[in-house]
C-alpha cells in the first residue's frame, strides 16, 4: 500500500518567493485571513500580490482566485484592493507610506473556480523604501 506525500499549504507558502507555491486557507476564501508581524515596525511604499495558484494555469482556473482583498493596519486602518482574474502578481501602491508592525490580509469576494472550492493565494511581497 502507497500512501502519498501529505500536502501542506501554510501561510508560510504565500511569503516564500515562489509563485508555484500557495497558502490555502481551510475554507473557501471569503472571511479568510492571513497576518504578517513584522520583526520590527516597516514602512510599506506597495504590496504585491498574486491572488490564486500559480503553478499552472490548470490549477490557476480550477481554484477559487482573490477578487478583493482587505488590508487591515493595527490603527485601525483599512484599505481594500481590487485584483483583476490575472495569473501574474500584482502590485498596489500605498501613498501614505504606513509604517507598522503587522499587517492583516482578509478575503472579501473571489472568483470562483472550475473545479476546487479553496482560494489560495501564491505570493505576498511587501515593497519598502531603498
Amino acid at each position: 500500500m502507497y500512501l502519498g506525500a501529505l500536502r501542506t499549504y501554510g501561510p508560510r507558502l504565500a511569503f516564500d518567493g515562489d509563485e508555484a507555491t500557495a497558502w490555502v486557507p481551510s475554507g473557501s476564501g471569503p472571511g479568510e485571513w492571513i497576518e504578517v508581524f513584522f520583526q520590527t515596525p516597516s514602512m510599506l511604499t506597495s504590496v504585491s500580490i498574486y491572488g490564486g495558484y500559480g503553478v499552472d494555469f490548470g490549477r490557476y482556473s480550477t481554484n477559487n482566485r482573490v477578487r478583493e482583498l482587505r488590508m487591515i493596519f493595527p490603527n485601525g486602518g483599512v484599505r481594500v484592493l481590487t485584483l483583476a482574474d490575472k495569473m501574474q502578481i500584482q502590485r498596489f501602491d500605498l501613498p501614505h507610506h504606513p509604517v507598522v508592525p503587522s499587517v492583516r490580509f482578509e478575503i472579501v469576494s473571489i472568483y470562483r473556480g472550475s473545479k476546487y472550492d479553496s482560494t489560495p493565494i501564491s505570493e505576498i511581497s511587501f515593497n519598502r523604501p531603498e
